[in-house]
């Protein structure tokens, strides 16, 4: 799982989108999920932003960050987590992540075996 933790006004956020995408294609048939969690106030927000950028993973609303600053610690945006099939957190990558660069690719899919 890629637990990612982004917003609609953050533009290092909107950068990693497309790779995002070409991640979860490149692995989804090996079980990897990406899950998206909006810290964005407003519903209609998000709702407007995902009618005009295809995000073709799931997509979770923490507005209050109760999740983002309570359980995962995170102080900034985009910030994400890789979680292995035990639940573990095996890696947290602070900003924005060239997703589908080589050596990214290769320590995710290390994790899926």
């Amino acid at each position: 799982i890629l637990l990612n933790f982004w917003a609609t006004w953050c533009g290092p956020c909107q950068e990693e989108i497309p790779a995002m995408n070409q991640l979860l294609e490149r692995f989804k048939k090996k079980g990897f999920i990406i899950l998206a969690v909006s810290i964005d106030d407003d519903d209609e927000t998000v709702s407007n932003f995902l009618k005009n950028t295809a995000m073709n993973f799931t997509i979770l609303r923490d507005p209050e960050q109760k999740i983002a600053r309570s359980s995962y610690k995170v102080f900034g945006y985009p910030f994400s987590f890789l979680i292995n099939k035990k639940g573990i957190i095996v890696k947290r990558y602070i900003g924005a992540v060239a997703w589908i660069d080589r050596y990214i690719l290769n320590e995710i899919s290390g994790y899926l075996k």
